[in-house]
């Protein structure tokens, strides 16, 4: 499934997460040069994989963790004000994950997986079934939070 190559993915993460920002609980900041290295570093001493585009990810939001959905960050400390998961933390805490070379976060005990076979995936948490497929990482994310916003409507009802 193709989705961000027509999608301002940016957009979609600030409409996200707008409506905790109303509530006083800002975006976290972009990931910094150093916390990136970090993560690469950390992240190839465990032999996960850390895909481009989750990096271009990060260099716009270092990961997030709001209404059931978190994605993430990089060299995240385990007091974090934002909520958000580390990345190489997580996928240390959830190494039972079977053919998954990498977790990016979770959504309502479900997991954003990257698979051997190259493909990114919603499993299951409890039982490891496939939900979706999706070509890239900024698929996943935007289809990840695009389940979660309201729809536009017209008169007519939902648009499509």
């Amino acid at each position: 499934m193709t989705l961000h190559s027509s999608v301002n993915w940016q957009q979609v993460i600030k409409d996200y997460n707008s409506g905790a920002v109303e509530y006083g609980d800002p975006m976290p900041p972009p990931a910094t040069d150093c916390e990136l290295e970090t993560l690469r570093r950390e992240a190839s001493g465990r032999h996960l994989f850390v895909e481009h585009e989750y990096l271009e990810f990060l260099r716009f939001v270092n990961g997030f963790w709001n209404d059931g959905i978190s994605f993430a960050g990089a060299a995240i400390s385990a007091d974090d004000s934002f909520g958000r998961n580390d990345f190489v933390h997580l996928n240390e805490e959830l190494q039972w994950v079977e053919d998954v070379d990498a977790i990016y976060g979770s959504m309502d005990g479900d997991y954003f997986v990257h698979s051997l076979d190259g493909k990114f995936r919603v499993i299951s948490g409890g039982s490891g079934d496939e939900f979706r497929v999706y070509n890239s990482f900024l698929d996943m994310m935007v289809g990840a939070l695009r389940m979660r916003l309201p729809q536009p409507t017209s008169r007519r009802g939902t648009i499509p």
